[in-house]
This record gives structure tokens, sequence and C-alpha cells, in this order.
């Protein structure tokens, strides 16, 4: 995430905006496991570790539906721009007050895409996806 603010000072206070919002919405990694009493290279392994594939692909769909909903929130008219500035006592102030800005505008986006992930991840955490899963191996 990248940010680029600008400041005027004006009549004993200092105006802020942003010029510029950069931000990257991906996961830095994804980190499978698959308990060690499978094999690996077991069908028992790779049967769980396609299960577990699936929660990934579910989180990187989620990722991606919930990129636009993120740019839209950061072109909020919440957001400070050069023709609406916020006013602040010292220059100090700006980088706190915009913290609270930018957790304002993404907080509830972030909880939606959580909570839509977690129905989704539901989905396939169920008994019979379980007893899907074991039914792919002879041995389970």
């Amino acid at each position: 995430t990248s940010v680029e603010h600008a400041t005027q000072e004006r009549d004993g206070f200092y105006c802020y905006w942003l010029v510029r919002v950069e931000a990257d919405l991906i996961y830095q990694s994804i980190e499978v496991f698959v308990a060690r009493e499978y094999n690996p290279g077991s069908c028992e392994y790779r049967a769980v570790l396609r299960h577990e594939q699936e929660h990934v692909a579910i989180a990187r769909k989620n990722l991606e539906k919930y990129k636009p909903k993120v740019r839209y929130a950061l072109t909020s008219l919440l957001l400070p721009t050069p023709d609406r500035p916020i006013k602040l006592a010292s220059v100090e102030d700006g980088e706190q007050t915009f913290d609270g800005i930018f957790k304002k505008v993404l907080e509830p986006v972030y909880q939606e895409m959580q909570d839509d992930l977690m129905r989704a991840q539901a989905v396939i955490d169920t008994p019979e996806s379980y007893a899907r899963v074991r039914g792919q191996c002879p041995n389970w």
C-alpha cells in the first residue's frame, strides 16, 4: 500500500487531502497443511490436499470478488480530496487522522469479505463433503 497526501497551511490550520492511493489486494502466501498421519504421496494425503486446495481456490475467488469493492471504498466521498480537504490543527495530526479515515472506509468491506469467505468455506466443510473426501481412498 502506498499513500501520497498533500498539505497546505491556511489561516492557522492545515488542509490535508489524498493525492494518490495504491493498494494491492493479494495474499502474500497461503500455506496448506496436511496432517502428518497421512504419508506424502498416499491416496489419503492427496485427497486431503485436494480438499485444502479447494479452500485456497475459494479464498482467491473471494479476494477477486472484493477487489472492486475495495477500489470503490477508496474512492469514497469520506476520503479527503483537494476539493474537500480535512482541516487539522497540526501537520502531525495527519497520519493518525488518515488511519482513522481508512479504517472507517475499509473496515466494513473487510468484514463483509471475511463473512463471505467463512460462508463459502463452510460449504465444503460439511459431513457430506468429508464423506466424499474419505470415499476417494479404499484404505481410509
